[in-house]
């Protein structure tokens, strides 16, 4: 999860960055969050840890989380890159991910609590 949340977080900053360097030229940038998207990618994932046993664990994690049904669905990404392409605005958040950032910006702290025993499971 280390590596997945820390590209979110870079993307997130060049996005805003972005944003703010071309908006004087007329350029619009916009940033589409969607929470876990139930797609392929595990197909092409490489998980690693320090055996076997913690690896596979890792993947079916993932594989438990895209086919939540908290996970967002392509098409409904698809759709919020659309409106956002008619309708700009600096940011969307896609599906469940609106839930879990409004949650977070309340109760941080709670929403840590969460994770950190999500992950454990």
């Amino acid at each position: 999860m280390t590596a997945y949340c820390t590209s979110k977080y870079a993307i997130t900053g060049l996005t805003e960055t972005l944003r703010l360097e071309l908006e004087p030229k007329g350029i619009q940038v916009c940033g589409v969050y969607p929470s876990v998207t139930n797609t392929d990618f595990l197909e092409r994932s490489i998980f690693r840890a320090q055996d076997d046993l913690r690896t596979n664990d890792l993947r079916q994690q993932m594989q438990r989380a895209i086919e939540s049904p908290l996970s967002s669905q392509p098409e409904e990404v698809a759709r919020a890159i659309w409106n956002v392409v008619k309708h700009p605005q600096a940011e969307v958040i896609v599906g469940s991910a609106a839930i879990a950032t409004v949650a977070y910006r309340f109760a941080p702290g709670l929403m840590s609590w969460i994770v950190q025993h999500t992950l454990k499971q």
